[in-house]
């Protein structure tokens, strides 16, 4: 069916009731989220709606686009990519949702590509999270740990920093566990 004018575009609506095209110059663009690829459509039905992972923020698109690594478009006909909450991230582009950071990472920032490794003298356990947590002294961690593990017998955190290794005791001395 041709769509005759502005009135016939705005009598086709989306679930969302919004006009499927929009009228210019007696052809219709296909709304934002979707795209039509072919030349001489006469339906606002030929447009397609952009696959779960691709967006489309313009009208009378040919195409969808990629969301970017950061982001994701979990439903089909996204006009935009949202981006990864905190906790979260999403390497790949083209993607339907963002991972949790794993145990020993961590992401403070939306919509980033990467989850950020603990610093030394911190760990987290848990995954999806936004933070580290920092250790006790007499412990240490090392980047990305997920436990502040008690100094060994005969070792010894001297200057009570967890970011510091435990060191040997010298000759003469002596540590129990977690000193």
């Amino acid at each position: 069916t041709n769509l005759d004018g502005p009135t016939d575009c705005l009598a086709v609506l989306t679930a969302a009731n919004e006009p499927a095209c929009t009228y210019i110059s007696g052809c219709n663009n296909c709304r934002t989220g979707t795209y039509v690829n072919t030349a001489g459509s006469d339906s606002s039905t030929d447009c397609i709606n952009c696959v779960p992972g691709q967006y489309q923020d313009q009208t009378g698109a040919t195409a969808c686009v990629d969301c970017g690594a950061g982001q994701y478009a979990g439903v089909a006909g996204k006009e935009t990519c949202d981006d990864c909450s905190i906790g979260k991230s999403q390497p790949n582009t083209a993607q339907l949702q963002c991972v949790d950071c794993t145990n020993g990472k961590y992401q403070d920032t939306v919509g980033q590509p990467e989850c950020k490794l603990c610093e030394r003298g911190t760990k987290q356990p848990g995954a999806g999270q936004s933070s580290c947590i920092a250790c006790d002294a007499g412990t240490y961690a090392d980047m990305g740990s997920t436990t502040c593990p008690l100094c060994e017998s005969g070792k010894a955190d001297a200057d009570q920093n967890p970011a510091s290794q435990c060191i040997d005791c010298s000759s003469g001395e002596y540590s129990p566990a977690g000193a």
